[in-house]
């Protein structure tokens, strides 16, 4: 009724021929800007509007602060990676940390502080179920009498007997991102939480201080780290300026091991270990965390393997001979790993520009050109020395056939592309533009403000599946909540709000998230295939 009262308005200033067509030609332009604006997508208010319903109805199911990763309609059923109480959260992706971090980012789209101290209350639950030994398992629990299994931080008023303590479990879990994803939401926290004075920020800050110092003790003389550390000194043989070799005798069979203790890249530990102190080095200015970067490049460096295979094992014994871990992961050259290793080199190069992480990045590229399945395409194993696809199963032994797989192992992710294209392709353009550009480039985006594209069209789907409690419901799942549809939904609202700063990324690059393109996506019961299990 508007735009019709608008076109006669603007059809009486025009009387003669002249006018008339002058009149078409503006009546057409009006119309098309009219249709433009309207593809345009839903307007602010109404994103901010659903921006504040799925947040207060998330923030309402919360324990402690804390957030699983799915939730029944009628909450009574939970689940992390497993089933799970009422009285537990979760800590791996897509856990409390991550959530933290988009409630930071909607108060950093929106200013709105009542999502800054959601965020802030999702740092004290990690506080709640930070371990003595600095890091976090990948779950807390909340019951008295649950939580006497962990030596928590905040309970050791009254340290446990000798007896109790072998019983205890403080081990810092590395594994899938579990540490450093709540050590790297505790550092965005602190940064955005600085401009905004809060009492309790303070134990927040000082739970930072201490994962980050623990972190530093966790660190072997020789650079790497361990899958997990009890926070007890390791005692174990330092390799060293030892460089990987293949043992010509190395077990064909599963060997029983304490594998938590080998120096680890699985599921991509060391890698998220040294760009968590990046961020921490450029957070604090504090140079032993990137003394500890430096020395984590170095034995990344002396743990690629001898040509013709240049890329990297999951775990390496201490004569940094590739080894085995679980039953299914045998000695070999890991290619999901070792795509996101390349990734972090030339995250390294740019950062401080050594060449040899230049250089290292590539042999290991050439390696990927030789070893594909087929376009895009890659096996989780190579064979050491003979680069033969291998595959393994509940039995121990080493299969060439992806068949005699055990059929509950077949979601390991056996072939992939594990982000190896995206690897090649920056790459190039470090090659391409030179490394001083890229830094020029990277500084330019962490200050811009520009917002990043938003598919008004998905937007729009999104704000209209959130239902009137402000959920997002699965429809293929038989009624769940996710963590995971959350994270992803409201990361699309606030890239249309132009939301993204310094707390933007959930994981580091390279890192698998729940991929964009759906407003909803299933139940998890694994973290991401790329990254495996």
């Amino acid at each position: 009724m508007l735009i019709h009262r608008l076109l006669e308005r603007q059809a009486a200033r025009f009387s003669t021929a002249r006018s008339a067509w002058m009149y078409a030609v503006w009546s057409v332009s009006f119309l098309a800007h009219v249709a433009t604006r309207a593809e345009d997508g839903p307007s602010v208010a109404e994103v901010r509007a659903g921006l504040e319903r799925a947040g207060a109805y998330m923030a309402s199911i919360a324990t402690h602060g804390g957030w699983l990763w799915a939730y029944s309609l009628d909450l009574r059923q939970r689940r992390g990676e497993q089933p799970a109480s009422a009285s537990q959260i979760w800590v791996q992706f897509p856990g409390t940390p991550h959530m933290g971090e988009t409630y930071l980012r909607m108060y950093e789209a929106t200013g709105e502080v009542r999502h800054l101290e959601r965020a802030r209350d999702a740092a004290l639950a990690l506080v709640a179920g930070q371990l003595e030994s600095g890091g976090w398992d990948y779950a807390i629990d909340f019951d008295p009498a649950q939580r006497m299994a962990w030596r928590y931080r905040v309970d050791s008023a009254s340290p446990p007997s000798h007896a109790q303590q072998s019983a205890i479990s403080n081990r810092s879990v590395y594994d899938d991102d579990t540490t450093q994803a709540a050590l790297r939401f505790l550092l965005a926290f602190d940064k955005v939480a600085a401009g905004v004075p809060n009492g309790r920020n303070a134990r927040v800050s000082a739970a930072l201080s201490y994962g980050l110092e623990k972190l530093l003790q966790a660190h072997y003389p020789n650079g790497a780290w361990p899958q997990r550390w009890d926070g007890e000194s390791h005692g174990r043989p330092d390799a060293g300026n030892r460089r990987a070799r293949i043992a010509r005798d190395y077990p064909r069979h599963y060997v029983i091991t304490d594998f938590h203790r080998l120096y680890t890249f699985n599921d991509n530990t060391q890698r998220d270990l040294l760009l968590t102190l990046l961020a921490a080095w450029r957070h604090s200015g504090d140079e032993r965390y990137r003394d500890a970067v430096l020395r984590g490049a170095d034995f990344v460096l002396r743990a690629q393997l001898p040509p013709p295979q240049r890329a990297w094992a999951q775990q390496y014994n201490e004569r940094l001979e590739p080894a085995w871990a679980r039953r299914f992961e045998p000695p070999a050259v890991a290619s999901a790993e070792s795509a996101n290793v390349v990734r972090m080199l030339l995250d390294l190069y740019v950062e401080f520009g050594n060449a040899r992480y230049l250089n290292a990045a590539q042999q290991a590229l050439a390696w990927f050109a030789r070893s594909e399945l087929e376009p895009n395409r890659w096996a989780r194993f190579y064979e050491l020395s003979t680069n033969r696809p291998i595959y393994g199963s509940d039995d121990g032994a080493i299969y060439y056939d992806l068949d005699a797989v055990a059929p509950r192992l077949r979601g390991y992710a056996w072939t992939g592309a594990y982000n190896v294209a995206a690897a090649r392709g920056y790459f190039d353009d470090i090659v391409a533009r030179g490394r001083d550009a890229i830094r020029a480039a990277n500084g330019r985006t962490s200050k811009s403000a520009a917002r990043p594209s938003a598919d008004a069209a998905r937007v729009r789907t999104v704000l209209a599946a959130l239902d009137s409690q402000g959920r997002w419901v699965e429809p293929q799942s038989a009624g769940w909540i996710t963590t995971a549809t959350f994270i992803e939904n409201i990361g699309l609202l606030c890239d249309f709000l132009g939301g993204r700063t310094a707390s933007q990324p959930s994981r580091p690059s390279g890192i698998s998230a729940p991929a964009r393109g759906h407003p909803v996506v299933a139940v998890p019961s694994r973290p991401s295939a790329n990254d495996g299990w």
